[in-house]
Order: structure tokens, then C-alpha cells, then sequence
């Protein structure tokens, strides 16, 4: 799910390194959460991203 340019939120074939800063600003998520998470969020949904 793209939300800014080349940004966005989707799963990896590395769950490890799920909680560690290791892309250049992509969210991983667990792959299965992901795929619950897509059918609930409308395209054109704000994301707000907090530290």
C-alpha cells in the first residue's frame, strides 16, 4: 500500500527484521497481517506516521 512517492507499508520475506530501521523509510509488517489489513483500507486513506 503506497502512501508518499516510493513509500509504503507491505510485508517481507524477512520477519526478523520487522522493528528495525533497515529500509529507507517502507513499514514492513508480518506478511499475514498485511494481507488483513489491505481489504480494510480505502485508496485515499490518510496516513499519519508518529514516532
Amino acid at each position: 500500500m503506497r502512501f508518499y512517492k516510493g513509500y509504503g507499508i507491505h510485508g517481507t520475506n524477512n520477519p526478523s527484521s520487522i522493528g528495525y530501521a533497515v529500509t529507507n523509510g517502507c513499514i514492513r509488517m508480518y506478511n499475514k497481517d498485511i494481507e488483513r489489513l489491505f481489504p480494510l483500507v480505502p485508496v485515499g486513506t490518510k496516513v499519519i506516521i508518529t514516532d
